[in-house]
């Protein structure tokens, strides 16, 4: 074998090392991917079932929150705010899962959006939305925004 087939098999060989390396670098990327989309799925789990465990376990507060979405003007200051703290809960969860939807799978966050939905299209959460726009961002609120009336996403989350 000559210095210029050996060049050229070195070069080949150095090719097709590349190659295996680019090949394992996507797997591992894609595996990176699917183990975060896991975990922001995972956490979003845990942030809403832990405020539903609260509120269930409290009956004051779940009475407060019904009360808050459908009949605000029913409560006193501080019982609409406790209501208003619980809507806010639930819209922080659906504000960060909005950041990083790319991020979690599509058919939970459209479990999230419709959840969402029904609370924003209670007296109490349009009136929550109207009064704190400016606690969440504009992109946000575009969402927020598109579910006030959206009677499509609403069904089959009911809080009567």
């Amino acid at each position: 074998m000559s210095i210029m087939e050996l060049g050229a098999l070195g070069e080949f060989l150095g090719f097709v090392g590349i190659m295996l390396t680019l090949g394992y670098l996507g797997y591992q990327t894609r595996q990176n991917s699917n183990s975060l989309r896991a975990a922001n799925t995972f956490n979003i789990l845990n942030a809403t079932n832990s405020q539903n465990l609260m509120i269930a376990a409290d009956e004051r507060l779940l009475r407060l929150m019904v009360a808050g979405m459908n009949e605000p003007d029913s409560l006193d200051p501080e019982e609409l705010l406790a209501a208003q703290i619980t809507i806010r809960g639930y819209a922080n969860v659906l504000q960060g899962a909005h950041l990083i939807r790319d991020g979690i799978p599509k058919d939970y966050w459209e479990v999230l959006v419709r959840a969402n939905a029904r609370i924003a299209n209670t007296p109490g959460g349009r009136r929550f939305y109207e009064e704190n726009r400016e606690l969440y961002g504009p992109h946000f609120m575009g969402l927020v925004d598109t579910l006030i009336g959206d009677e499509t996403r609403v069904r089959g989350f009911g809080f009567e």
